[in-house]
C-alpha cells in the first residue's frame, strides 16, 4: 500500500516511520540493558482510515511483517493490530500488538510522539522452536517525516529575556502523572542533533 501524503502525515501524528524496539520480560535489575534486547527495526504506519490501521514492520530483508489493525480514540489514543510475517525468515510468524499513545508534555516542543505497549507472539513460524504465547513489552519513538526548522534546536533567549512560550503540541495537552521522569535518549539533546535522529538499524529480531 503506497504510504499517505505529506498533508495527510501532517494532519494524524502516527502517520510515518517510528524506530521500534521490544524488552525481555524480565524485571531482574541487575540484568544489563543491552541483554534484554528481544527486538529493533522500523515501524512504518502507513494508512490510518476511519479507525483502520496498515502499516509494516521491518527488521531486515528477510524478516518483515504486514500489520493491520484498529485505532481507538481515547485519552490516551490505542492502537491494536495483528503482524504477519512475510519475508524469508518471517514467514508464517503471528504477533498481536496493543500500545497507547502517550500523551505529549505541554512544555517541549523537542520530544517526539512514542508508543507504549505489549506483544505475544501468537503462532512461531510452522516447524520452528519458538513457543506461542511469549510476551514482551516495546516502545516506538516517531521519527521527523515533516521536520520544523524550529523544532531542531531550543529556544534561545538573550540573557535579558525570558525564554519563549513552548508551541502548542500535537495530541493530548494533559501531562501524564507521575513525577515526569524518563527513559530513553537525553530530552536535552533536540531531534537532529544526532543521538537518537538516526535511522533504527535493520538488525534481525531475536524473537
Amino acid at each position: 500500500m503506497t504510504p499517505q501524503s505529506e498533508e495527510s502525515v501532517a494532519k494524524d501524528p502516527l502517520l510515518g516511520r517510528w524506530t521500534y524496539r521490544s524488552l525481555v520480560s524480565n524485571p531482574d535489575i541487575d540484568v544489563e540493558f543491552g541483554d534484554l534486547e528481544f527486538g529493533r527495526g522500523e515501524l512504518l504506519v502507513e494508512y490510518i482510515c476511519w479507525g483502520k490501521f496498515v502499516g509494516r514492520l521491518i527488521f531486515g530483508d528477510d524478516y518483515q511483517f504486514s500489520l493491520t489493525g484498529t485505532v481507538t480514540p481515547g485519552d490516551p489514543p490505542t492502537v491494536s493490530f495483528d503482524g504477519f510475517g512475510d519475508a524469508a525468515e518471517s514467514n508464517g510468524h503471528h504477533y498481536e500488538y496493543f500500545g497507547s499513545v502517550m500523551p505529549l508534555w505541554p512544555h517541549d516542543p523537542r520530544q517526539r510522539p512514542t508508543i507504549v505497549g505489549s506483544v505475544i507472539r501468537a503462532a512461531p513460524k510452522k516447524g520452528g522452536k519458538d513457543r506461542p504465547g511469549a510476551a514482551s513489552a516495546f516502545i516506538a519513538i516517531k521519527h521527523n517525516d515533516l521536520p520544523d526548522p524550529d523544532e531542531a534546536k531550543p529556544d534561545e533567549a538573550k540573557p535579558d529575556e525570558a525564554p519563549a512560550s513552548a508551541p502548542t503540541t500535537s495530541g493530548s495537552s494533559t501531562a501524564p502523572s507521575g513525577s515526569g521522569s524518563s527513559s530513553g535518549p537525553d530530552p536535552s539533546s533536540p531531534p537532529g542533533a544526532g543521538g537518537y535522529e538516526s535511522e533504527a538499524e535493520n538488525k534481525p529480531s531475536r524473537r
